[in-house]
């Protein structure tokens, strides 16, 4: 409850650790602790990070084709087509990524 309050205050996307998952977050923890190996807890918290996703786009959203932005909350399918729109076709898509990361 704590790291989801927390993801919340830092403007992050939150997860929570599924049951199924329980056993790859313990093995996260131990090689972090013991070995200072981030990937395992990383791709374990990524990866419950993005069941949530699909989780609020389908009980949040009145058009089920929206899409999470972090720190945007839901966006359209509209919005986002509008964005896609936005982009200029002499653009590469190094400027591209480059504006997104904005």
């Amino acid at each position: 409850m704590i790291m989801f309050r927390e993801c919340l205050t830092n403007d992050i996307m939150p997860f929570y650790i599924e049951d199924r998952n329980k056993d790859f977050y313990i093995r996260g923890l131990k090689e972090y602790q013991l070995h200072n190996e981030k990937g395992y807890l990383l791709d374990t918290c990524l990866n419950s990070q993005d069941n949530y996703i699909k989780l609020v786009e389908y009980f949040l959203s009145e058009d089920k084709n929206a899409e999470v932005v972090e720190g945007q909350g839901i966006k359209s399918e509209e919005e986002t087509i509008e964005e896609v729109d936005e982009v200029d076709e002499t653009d590469s898509i190094d400027d591209v990524e480059e504006t997104e990361e904005a």
